[in-house]
C-alpha cells in the first residue's frame, strides 16, 4: 500500500511530509552542484576527490527524500530500497575516507593564520620600501659618490647620482661603459689607483687621493675609500665605497703653505730684530736682521749667551732684565750691543716670557735698532740752532705774536716782502695798528676759533698791505709756548695770484674732458647741461646727443624713476649724496658704479647738481675675492687651532698627568727623614701640576670643545668663569634666555670676538671689572663687551670721527671675523672705559 494510508490520507499531514522531504531533497541536490563548481574553480586543492565523494553521497541522500515523497502515493518500496542501498554504498567509503583525511584537514591553516601572515608580509614590504626610499634619498642628495664594483673585472656596477655632478658625466655613460671611470683619472695617478684596487681584495682597505680630468677639462681632487663585501661563506662578492671631492681642501692646503711661507718671509725680512732665548740668556733663534747688523753668522749667534754681545758695562743691566722677566713676565728698555767689528749699536727692546706650549719657559725678544734715531735726535738739536735762519728765509709769511695784545714779536722776511713793512715798523706793533686787518673784528673771529679748537688751518682771509693793496691769504695759526708765554704762530701764504688763476680756470669747462670719472651736470628739470668725454664714451653717444636732453632720454627711464630721481632730489635740497648701484650699459653690460651728487648753489638756491660716476666693478670683485680668501684663512686657522688643542690635550696633557703621578709616587717613596729630597719632589710635582693646568687652559683657549658640543652660550659661560679665576677680573655676564644654538661659523666668530675683547681688557685696560651682554632678537644677534679702564690712548689708535680704532693685530682680526659672518663691529673708547659692540644678522 502507499504510505498515504499510514497518514489516513489526511491532506495536511501528507503535504507536511511531502513538502518537507522535497525541500530537503532540493537542498541536498544544490550542495553537490556547489561542490562541483568549487572543485572546478579550485583545481589546486590537494584532495578534490573528497569533495566529489561528498557530492555523490549528498545527492544520494537527496534521492532518498524524493522516494519518500513518491511512496506517499506509489508503493515502489523495492525501488526506494535500491536508492537507499546506493546511498549506503556512497556513504561508507566517504565516511572511511573522511576519517583518514581528518589529520590532513586539521593541518590546514585557519583563516586567521593566512591573514596574519599577509599582514606581516605587508609590514615587511613597507619597511623594505621605506629603507629603499631612505637609501635613494641619501644617495641622491649626499655630495659623495656611493659606488659598487665587480672584484674580478674592476667594472663599475653602481654609482650614486653625485657621480654626474662631480665627474660631469651622465650615469648612463657609466652603465653603458663600466670601465669609462678609468679614463677620467689623471694619467699621473691612474697607475697608483689601479694598484690600490688590486690590493683591495687582500687588504680590505682602499684609501687614495687622486685627480680626475672632467670632460670640461677641469681638474678635480678626489678621495676614494673602498671595502670588501663578503657572503656568508666568506667569499668576496663586491667592492663598495665612497668618493668625496676634496678640491677645496687641497686649494686651502696650498694657501696655508703659502701663508706659512709669507709669515716666515715676514719674520725673516722684518724691520725689527726678533729672537728667542732661555732664562739664562742663551740665544735659541734669531731672524736675519740681527745677523746682518751684528756681522755674525747664525751659527756664531745660536746657543751663545746674549750678554757676550753686549757692552761690558751693560751686562749687569741685562742680568737684571732676566730677573724682571722671571718675576713680571716682561722687560723693556734700551741696551748697547757690539758688532763683530766693534761698532756700537743701540737697541730698544721689549721681551716677554712664554710658558704656554713649551717644555721649558723661553723669552720672546723684539728689538728695534734706534742707532740712527739717536743720531737724528742729536742732529735735530743741532738743527734747532738753524731754525731762526730757516724762519727768516721761509717762503711763507710767518708771524709770532702775543695772544693777549696781538703784538708782533718776530716776523719772517717773506712777511716784510709781501706786506711792504720794514722790520722796525712791524716788531712791537699790533696787526690792527699796522692796518693788516680792517678793524679788530677779523682778528677776534680768528682768536675765538683758536680758543675753541686750539688752531686754525687753511682759512682764506683778506690782508691789506702797506700801500693799501688787497691780498688773498691762506691763513693757518696755532698756539705755542715761547719762553713760558703763550704766543700765536701764524703762517700766511699769499694766494692772490692763485685765486685769480682759479677764477680763470673755472671758466673753462674743457678741463673735465681729461677726467677718467664720468661727470655730468644736471639742472632742476633733470636736463643735462654738461657731460665729459668719459660719460659719453661709455654710452657710445656724442655730446649733442646728451647735452640739452632730459635724463630719461639718455639713461633707462625705469632705473631713473626707481633709484636716481630720489637721490637727485636730495642733492637739490643741498645735500651731498653718495651711493653705490648697478647699471647696465649698452656697450659694456652691467657694472658696479659709485655715484656722487654735489649741489651747486645758484643765486637763490641749488639750481644744478654735478654727477660724478666711478666704475668700481673691479674693486668690488677684488674685495669679494679678498673676503673669500680671508674666510678661508680664518677657517684654516681655526682648524689648526682645533688640531693643536686636541694634540695638547691628548698627548702633552696625558704626559703631564703621568709625570705628576710619578713624582707623587717618587715623593712617597723618599724616606720622611730626608726632608730636602721630599721637598724637591713636592716642588717638581707642583710644577708638573701647574704645567698641566696651563696646558689644559691653553688647549681650551685655542679651541673650546664645549663650543662644538653645547653651543656658544655654554662655551662663553665656561670661558668667562675660567677667565675670572685666571685674571681676577670680575665679569658681569648677561645672556638672553633661551638663546639656543647658532650656525657653526656664527658661534666661532662671536666666541673669538669675546675671547679677544676680554684678553685686551686684561692686557691694556687696567680694569678689575668687565661686562658682557649677549642678546638674541628676531633676525639679529647683539654682543657688547665693556670695561671701566683707562681707555685707548690716542697715540695707539686711529680716530674715524666717532670712535677710536686701535692699531695692532687683535682688532683687525676681530673686524675680519665679523665681516665674514656679515656683521658690524664698533669700538668706542674714552677715559671711562672701552666698549666693543657687534651686531650680526641671524635667520631664525
Amino acid at each position: 500500500m502507499p504510505r498515504g494510508f499510514c497518514y489516513q490520507w489526511k491532506p495536511a499531514l501528507l503535504w507536511l511530509h511531502a513538502s518537507s522531504d522535497m525541500l530537503i531533497a532540493l537542498a541536498y541536490f544544490a550542495i553537490p552542484i556547489a561542490l562541483i563548481q568549487f572543485v572546478r574553480k579550485r583545481r589546486d586543492l590537494p584532495c578534490s576527490w573528497m569533495f566529489v565523494c561528498l557530492g555523490v553521497f549528498i545527492a544520494a541522500c537527496g534521492a532518498t527524500h524524493v522516494m519518500d515523497v513518491w511512496t506517499l502515493w506509489v508503493p515502489s518500496y523495492w525501488f526506494s530500497g535500491g536508492v537507499k542501498v546506493i546511498t549506503a554504498l556512497a556513504s561508507i567509503p566517504t565516511a572511511v575516507a573522511l576519517v583518514q583525511l581528518m589529520p590532513q584537514a586539521l593541518s590546514i591553516p585557519s583563516p586567521d593564520e593566512p591573514r596574519k601572515a599577509n599582514e606581516e608580509l605587508k609590514r615587511q614590504s613597507d619597511i623594505l620600501k621605506k629603507s629603499e626610499e631612505r637609501f635613494r634619498q641619501m644617495a641622491e642628495n649626499i655630495q659623495e659618490i656611493f659606488w659598487m664594483m665587480d672584484p674580478v673585472t674592476k667594472q663599475a656596477i653602481y654609482a650614486s647620482p653625485a657621480f654626474e655632478q662631480i665627474c660631469e658625466l651622465p650615469l648612463s655613460t657609466l652603465y653603458s661603459d663600466p670601465n669609462c671611470y678609468r679614463e677620467l683619472i689623471h694619467p699621473e695617478d691612474r697607475g697608483r689607483v689601479r694598484a690600490g684596487l688590486e690590493r683591495l681584495e687582500s687588504t680590505n682597505r682602499f684609501d687614495e687621493e687622486f685627480r680626475i680630468v672632467c670632460p670640461s677639462q677641469a681638474v678635480k681632487w678626489l678621495r676614494a675609500i673602498g671595502f670588501q663585501v663578503r657572503d656568508s661563506t666568506g667569499v668576496v662578492q663586491t667592492f663598495v665605497g665612497t668618493v668625496q671631492e676634496i678640491t677645496t681642501r687641497k686649494e686651502m692646503e696650498v694657501a696655508l703653505r703659502e701663508s706659512e711661507d709669507r709669515f716666515r718671509d715676514l719674520v725673516e725680512h722684518s724691520s725689527d730684530l726678533i729672537c728667542t732665548h732661555n732664562l739664562e740668556g742663551r740665544l735659541l733663534s734669531v731672524n736675519e736682521l740681527p745677523v746682518k747688523l751684528l756681522g755674525y753668522s747664525k751659527e756664531e749667534l745660536l746657543n751663545k749667551p746674549m750678554r757676550e754681545f753686549l757692552l761690558p758695562e751693560a751686562r749687569a743691566h741685562f742680568d737684571d732684565s732676566l730677573l724682571n722677566i722671571k718675576r713680571d713676565g716682561f722687560a723693556k728698555g734700551v741696551m748697547v750691543v757690539l758688532t763683530k767689528t766693534g761698532e756700537r749699536r743701540i737697541w730698544e727692546y721689549h721681551n716677554t716670557l712664554r710658558t704656554d706650549g713649551v717644555n721649558t719657559p723661553i723669552v720672546r725678544g723684539i728689538a728695534h735698532d734706534i742707532t740712527e734715531q739717536k743720531r737724528m735726535e742729536r742732529a735735530l738739536r743741532l738743527s734747532e740752532e738753524k731754525f731762526s735762519k730757516a724762519f727768516l728765509a721761509s717762503p711763507y709769511a710767518i708771524i709770532i705774536s702775543t695772544i693777549e695784545e696781538g703784538r708782533l714779536i718776530q716776523v719772517s722776511d717773506s712777511f716784510l716782502r709781501v706786506t711792504g713793512f720794514s722790520r722796525e715798523e712791524s716788531i712791537g706793533h699790533t696787526a690792527v695798528e699796522l692796518g693788516l686787518w680792517k678793524g679788530a673784528s677779523g682778528r677776534d673771529e680768528i682768536l675765538r676759533k683758536i680758543q675753541d679748537a686750539g688752531r686754525v688751518r687753511s682759512k682764506e682771509i683778506t690782508y691789506q698791505s702797506k700801500g693799501g693793496k688787497q691780498l688773498a691769504v691762506n691763513y693757518s695759526a696755532t698756539v705755542i709756548e715761547l719762553g713760558g708765554r703763550r704766543c700765536l704762530l701764524s703762517v700766511c701764504e699769499d694766494i692772490t695770484e692763485r685765486k685769480r688763476a682759479e677764477a680763470r680756470l673755472r671758466e673753462y669747462e674743457k678741463a673735465l674732458e681729461g677726467v677718467e670719472e664720468m661727470i655730468a651736470v644736471v639742472d632742476r628739470e633733470y636736463r643735462y647741461l654738461l657731460a665729459n668725454h668719459s660719460f659719453l664714451s661709455v654710452r657710445g653717444l656724442k655730446k649733442e646727443e646728451v647735452v640739452g636732453r632730459l635724463v630719461t632720454e639718455v639713461i633707462d627711464k625705469e632705473y631713473f624713476e626707481l633709484v636716481a630721481k630720489e637721490k637727485l632730489d636730495e642733492a637739490f635740497c643741498g645735500k651731498i649724496v653718495k651711493y653705490e648701484t648697478k647699471y647696465t650699459y649698452p656697450q659694456i653690460g652691467q657694472r658696479e658704479i659709485l655715484v656722487s651728487y654735489f649741489p651747486i648753489e645758484g643765486a637763490v638756491s641749488v639750481d644744478r647738481v654735478v654727477c660724478v660716476l666711478q666704475d668700481i666693478s673691479d674693486r668690488k670683485r677684488a674685495e669679494a675675492e679678498l673676503r673669500r680668501l680671508s674666510g678661508q684663512l680664518l677657517h684654516s686657522q681655526d682648524e689648526e687651532r682645533r688640531k693643536i688643542a686636541r694634540d695638547l690635550h691628548d698627548t702633552t696633557g696625558q704626559d703631564l698627568v703621568a709625570l705628576a703621578t710619578t713624582l707623587s709616587q717618587l715623593r712617597d717613596a723618599i724616606p720622611s727623614t730626608n726632608r730636602t729630597w721630599r721637598k724637591l719632589a713636592s716642588q717638581c710635582q707642583a710644577i708638573a701640576e701647574r704645567s698641566l693646568r696651563e696646558v689644559r687652559t691653553l688647549s681650551y683657549l685655542l679651541h673650546p670643545p664645549m663650543l662644538d658640543a653645547s653651543g656658544l652660550e655654554d662655551a662663553i659661560r665656561h670661558f668667562v668663569d675660567g677667565f675670572g679665576r685666571r685674571t681676577g677680573i670680575e665679569v658681569d655676564l648677561e645672556i638672553s634666555p633661551h638663546f639656543g644654538r647658532l650656525p657653526e661659523d656664527l658661534e666661532m666668530g662671536l666666541f673669538r670676538v669675546v675671547q679677544e675683547s676680554l684678553t685686551n681688557i686684561q692686557r691694556h685696560s687696567g680694569s678689575f671689572t668687565a661686562k658682557l651682554q649677549l642678546t638674541r632678537n628676531p633676525g639679529r644677534i647683539f654682543l657688547e663687551v665693556s670695561d671701566t679702564g683707562r681707555g685707548i690712548c690716542a697715540s695707539d689708535a686711529e680716530h674715524d670721527g666717532t670712535h677710536y680704532l686701535p692699531k695692532g693685530v687683535g682688532i683687525p682680526s676681530m673686524e675680519e671675523r665679523v665681516k665674514q659672518i656679515g656683521g658690524r663691529l664698533e669700538i668706542a673708547s674714552s677715559n671711562n672705559g672701552t666698549s666693543v659692540r657687534v651686531a650680526v644678522p641671524c635667520h631664525d
